[in-house]
């Protein structure tokens, strides 16, 4: 009986780790190519909210060859801002990995020693 609710636990956390279908971020290079495209600033930015992003905008490197490229500093804000929240987001969601790894290794153990 233990084994088999070890078993159905393991089961279950593999299951919900399993892989989601995964979508290509926006990146630096997709927002040069929608402005060279002569996308507008509020079209870019409405891409950059409703899509999963890939930014690097940490040095000023990155700011430079952006604004070289005649991508505007609207755009660029809301890809700093963008880049901010998903940082944020994968903080959050590695924390709670961790926590469900830790509650999943104590029900495994507590099954064992019953």
């Amino acid at each position: 009986m233990k084994k088999i609710l070890l078993i159905l636990v393991l089961f279950i956390s593999a299951v919900s780790c399993g892989k989601y279908k995964e979508v290509k971020p926006l990146t630096n290079q997709s927002i040069i190519d929608l402005t060279k495209a002569g996308m507008s600033d509020n079209l870019i930015c409405q891409f950059i909210s409703s899509n999963a992003t890939q930014f690097k905008v940490a040095e000023m490197k990155d700011i430079t060859y952006l604004k070289q490229n005649n991508v505007s500093e609207r755009v660029i804000t809301e890809m700093i801002k963008t880049q901010e929240r998903e940082d944020y987001k994968s903080s959050v969601i590695s924390i709670i990995v961790v926590i469900l790894t830790v509650f999943i290794v104590i029900i495994g153990l507590t099954i064992l020693e019953m």
